[in-house]
């Protein structure tokens, strides 16, 4: 079953209480949209699910926002969060998986390997306990450091001073964007992280990304792994504008520039 969302790219929660029900084992939700930039109100959400059913496990994709807020998942209470090290400005390969120590007793090994087990013999295997019973092999242990070295760096940096700078430079993007006539930015939730998806009318999202990246500008373009999104806006995809801490208003300014000769080139 999956929840819907508003028009604003904001999941439709009236339909996630109708949707959950006590057969219900596990609901995965988005903290942080990839493409429409939605910051979905998870501790509520959580909350809300376990009142209803206590039972039910819930898994939190935090890909895409951790790079731009810090998440608590004490305080959220959702039984398991991951995010991927490369949108953390760490290597690609590797990620986190958290999960309450309930859950990580309870699952069998899924793979054995070195490191896994306790004893062997040709009658009998006994496994580690976890987390070791989970991690088969040799660890990716160059991606672990440099992952924990992003970590560190963005800590250093502060997330409440990332969030912040960010915010702006959102608020700034959009003010330029939309006072393009022929833009159309998809999403407009009021709590977002700095992600635009926007389409031009009567241009492909595919010929202004190309276009802007002979400019200096790397986008994406396409359904971006968010298929059933652009079905519901009835797109076959878009270009999707991201901004970080590193960027600054000269930069939007110079995208807008490039944007604009864009438009004029392929009209």
């Amino acid at each position: 079953k999956y929840v819907p969302i508003t028009e604003s790219g904001a999941l439709n929660l009236q339909e996630l209480s109708n949707i959950i029900t006590s057969k219900t084992k596990l609901v995965a939700l988005t903290h942080a949209s990839n493409t429409l930039g939605t910051v979905n109100p998870i501790k509520h959400i959580i909350e809300g699910i376990k009142k209803t059913n206590p039972q039910v496990a819930i898994l939190i994709d935090g890909a895409q926002a951790v790079p731009h807020f810090e998440p608590d998942v004490q305080n959220l209470d959702c039984d398991f969060y991951t995010f991927s090290g490369h949108k953390l400005f760490g290597p690609t390969g590797i990620g986190v998986l958290y999960a309450k120590e309930k859950w990580l007793q309870q699952f069998n090994t899924y793979q054995s390997g070195g490191g896994t087990i306790v004893s062997v013999n040709l009658q009998n295997t006994t496994f580690a306990s976890s987390p070791l019973k989970y991690e088969a092999g040799t660890p990716n242990i160059s991606g672990a450091i440099a992952l924990a070295e992003a970590v560190l760096y963005i800590q250093q940096i502060g997330l409440k001073q990332i969030y912040t700078y960010e915010q702006e430079l959102l608020q700034y993007a959009l003010e330029k964007l939309k006072a393009i006539p022929s833009l159309s930015i998809y999403g407009e939730a009021a709590n977002r992280v700095p992600v635009i998806s926007f389409n031009i009318a009567g241009l492909h999202h595919l010929d202004v990304g190309t276009l802007l990246n002979q400019f200096g500008f790397a986008v994406r373009t396409g359904h971006l792994c968010t298929q059933p999104v652009w079905e519901y806006y009835q797109v076959k995809g878009a270009i999707r504008l991201s901004l970080a801490f590193y960027n600054t208003k000269k930069e939007i300014d110079a995208f807008m520039e490039a944007l604009l000769k864009c438009i004029k080139m392929l009209s």
